[in-house]
């Protein structure tokens, strides 16, 4: 994907069932803004400043959010640019393992906390 993502200005996503979709973080890391829905894993990855979300209504109403999501971003060089540059940011800093396993032990001190509360 790495070639693909080079040769590439935008990534769109309209997956609906995709939960996770972490070819979008992949995408990300590579600089490209993202066209995708407002819905799942996508709805949190992608943040305003980094690419476009569409909100899932009626199939004529979101195929056509999605083509005008990508005319808008085909026809101005410089939202692309800014929205790539943000979301590559976004990875650098929200999505990392580091950060990743971070909130995971986070997490589980919290659960072994309320199962220690609550055996006491």
């Amino acid at each position: 994907m790495a070639s693909e993502f080079e040769n590439a200005d935008v990534f769109v996503f309209p997956s609906i069932r995709d939960t996770s979709g972490a070819v979008v973080l992949e995408a990300m890391a590579s600089g490209l803004p993202i066209v995708c829905l407002d819905q799942q894993g996508a709805k949190i990855m992608v943040a305003d400043d980094c690419g476009i979300r569409i909100k899932p209504t009626t199939l004529p109403h979101t195929i056509q959010g999605i083509a005008d999501a990508i005319l808008r971003l085909s026809s101005s060089r410089q939202l692309r640019e800014t929205q790539g540059h943000k979301a590559r940011e976004r990875i650098l800093s929200e999505f990392t393992w580091e950060k990743k396993s971070g909130q995971m032990a986070k997490d589980y001190r919290t659960l072994i906390e309320g199962t220690q509360r609550a055996i006491h």
